[in-house]
C-alpha cells in the first residue's frame, strides 16, 4: 500500500497468505484521503502465468510526465489473474483460484444487491484476521464500499464508529458474540454472519440465499473507508 509517498507491504501472515500479484510482484494503491475511491495505478511486473491484460484495465490516460496511467477498480483488477492461479490459502482447506475468487466475489455482490445494496452504500466487516476477511472485502469493495472494524473493540468504540460510519449492514463471524452486534442492534443496523460451508475453499462464505444480478462499482465510487489510529 502507498500513502503519502511510503510504501508498505503486507507479506503472508501465520493464518493465512493472500496472493494478489496479478501480473506483479507487489501492488501500490494511491490512498485518497479521506478516502480510497476504486481508482488504482499499479506497478505493473509481468509473470508469464498471469496471462494477456483484459481490455476492461488498459490504459485510461496519461499523466503529464507522459507516463501511461492504467485507472482500474477492485473488480477488474481481479479479472486480470489467471484461472488457474491461487488466490487464497489456508492451512489444511482447499485453496481458492482466481476463477473461484471472481464467481464468490460477484456471488456476494448479488446476494447484498438482493438486499437493496449497491454502489455508494457502506458495509463493515468485523471478521479476525483469514481468508474470509480477504474474500469479504474484495467483495463489498467491487460493489460499494467496504469498512473494515477491529474484531477486538469495546462496544461502545463500535458505537462511535457505526454511527460516523453509517453503514447500511454488518457481517460478522458465523456464531460470534462480538459486542459489535449490541452497538449495531442499538442503530438499528443490520447484522449478517459469514457462513462457512463444510469443505469450503479458502475464503469461500455465504451471507444471504437470495441473489439479484447487479453491476460492479465504478472508479469514482468510494471503495473503502478505515478508521484509524493516526499512525498508520
Amino acid at each position: 500500500l502507498q500513502r503519502q509517498g511510503k510504501k508498505r507491504k503486507y507479506k503472508n501472515c501465520k493464518i493465512f497468505t493472500f496472493t494478489l500479484y496479478l501480473f506483479c510482484n507487489e501492488y501500490h494503491y494511491n490512498w485518497r484521503v479521506p478516502y480510497a475511491t476504486h481508482a488504482a495505478t499499479p506497478n505493473w511486473t509481468a509473470r508469464p502465468s498471469a496471462g494477456p491484460m483484459p481490455e476492461s484495465i488498459t490504459a485510461a490516460g496519461t499523466a503529464d510526465s507522459g507516463k501511461t496511467i492504467t485507472t482500474m477498480t477492485i473488480r477488474t483488477l481481479l479479472d486480470a489473474g489467471a484461472d488457474s492461479a491461487i488466490a487464497l490459502t489456508a492451512p489444511d482447506r482447499e485453496a481458492m483460484t482466481y476463477a473461484v475468487l471472481r464467481q464468490h466475489v460477484d456471488s456476494v455482490g448479488r446476494q447484498l444487491a438482493a438486499r437493496g445494496l449497491g454502489r455508494g452504500d457502506r458495509v463493515a466487516i468485523v471478521l479476525p484476521n483469514g481468508p474470509e476477511m480477504a474474500s469479504s472485502f474484495l467483495a463489498v469493495a467491487s460493489f460499494m464500499s467496504a469498512a473494515p472494524l477491529n474484531p477486538a473493540y469495546r462496544e461502545s468504540e463500535y458505537a462511535f464508529y457505526l454511527e460516523d460510519l453509517a453503514p447500511r449492514l454488518v457481517i460478522v463471524e458465523a456464531g460470534s458474540d462480538n459486542p459489535v452486534r449490541q452497538a449495531a442492534a442499538a442503530l438499528s443496523i443490520p447484522v449478517v454472519e459469514a457462513v462457512v460451508g463444510n469443505g469450503a475453499p479458502a475464503g469461500a462464505f455465504r451471507l444471504f440465499d437470495e441473489e439479484t444480478d447487479t453491476v460492479p462499482a465504478d472508479t469514482g465510487d468510494e471503495a473503502l473507508v478505515l478508521h484509524t489510529s493516526g499512525t498508520t
